[in-house]
């Protein structure tokens, strides 16, 4: 007499199942632990080199850290990022690279301490944010001292008088590339391809706007203690202005370089030059005397007596081809 069968799994087959659960449960465990240590780890890496996040929308792990929105506190900047996302990343065609990460921002903004703004504001400045778009940081590593490397392709600011009543004048440098340390001071230095400046005198008002392009620049600022010392170079400046003549076929400085302290900026400001070719232009500042209309060059006693108007200490003419009338 047969007896009757049962429908039991042999127990190689259970040992297998077992298993599987076993190292399915090991493996989701270990991503919950990673999804929930990289905040933290991220958190705390930034607390060490004194970043503070302050807010954070939109937080995803798809190949990489993705937010929508992320703002931190960095070296006493407000700093907030609009479509980030921060990755491992290793040239293929560099076999001596040994990666680095790579934090890219469509648009970023820096918003400056009340420190800065304050000073600025004592010489009649007011600029408050300073925007850069598609925005690229590289981290060799996430070491102390911190060292890191970025590119924009464009950056604005708008700068105005402190009482915000005229037209601000807008800054844009294009395809800046910038390298920031923090040792022993804060350091932020690099170059720019190229860009358009608007000028204007602050302590006048109302102040004309004066447009001009330039092409490569390096620049660098450091925070010292009781320092801010500010160094630009430019290869070549071209003046958009109107002019009363248009005599010339083109203006230029060219080899411009530019030191000051951003603390006291027009006591310690040093500006030299290799060639200036300038022309009148057609507006000028009240304070500023024309010179004859009618005459296509320079007055000599006129052109003094407007130069000892403005905070310059010495000025040095190395060489010149003038055309005085």
């Amino acid at each position: 007499m047969k007896s009757p069968s049962h429908n039991t799994e042999s127990p190689p087959a259970t040992e297998a199942k077992s298993s599987w659960l076993r190292n399915s449960t090991k493996i989701g465990l270990s991503l919950l632990a990673i999804v929930l240590l990289i905040p933290i780890v991220g958190i705390v890496w930034l607390h060490i080199n004194n970043i503070t996040l302050t807010g954070i929308k939109g937080l995803r792990y798809d190949k990489g850290i993705h937010a929508e929105y992320m703002s931190l506190n960095l070296f006493s900047y407000n700093v907030t990022f609009h479509q980030l996302s921060l990755h491992h990343y290793i040239d293929p065609k560099n076999a001596l690279d040994s990666g680095s990460y790579r934090l890219f921002a469509k648009k970023y903004e820096i918003e400056l301490p009340s420190t800065t703004t304050a000073m600025l504001e004592k010489q009649n400045i007011h600029l408050r944010y300073i925007h850069f778009f598609d925005a690229t940081f590289r981290f060799v590593d996430f070491a102390s001292p911190l060292a890191i490397n970025a590119h924009a392709r464009k950056v604005t600011a708008s700068a105005a008088h402190s009482d915000g009543k005229e037209t601000a004048a807008t800054q844009i440098i294009e395809h800046v590339d910038v390298t920031i340390t923090n040792s022993p001071h804060l350091k932020i230095s690099g170059h720019a391809a190229k860009g358009k400046l608007t000028l204007f005198f602050p302590h006048y008002q109302p102040s004309p706007h004066y447009s001009l392009q330039f092409k490569e620049s390096q620049f660098a600022i450091e925070m010292q203690d009781n320092h801010t010392p500010v160094s630009v170079t430019i290869a070549s400046l071209h003046p958009q202005w109107a002019t009363l003549n248009n005599s010339l076929s083109e203006q230029i400085i060219s080899q411009l370089s530019l030191t000051f302290d951003l603390n006291r900026s027009l006591p310690t400001m040093m500006l030299v030059a290799h060639t200036i070719k300038l022309e009148q232009p057609k507006d000028l500042p009240a304070f500023i005397n024309r010179t004859d209309i009618d005459s296509k060059g320079i007055h000599l006693g006129q052109t003094l007596a407007n130069l000892s108007r403005l905070p310059i200490n010495k000025l040095k003419i190395s060489s010149s081809l003038t055309e005085i009338y």
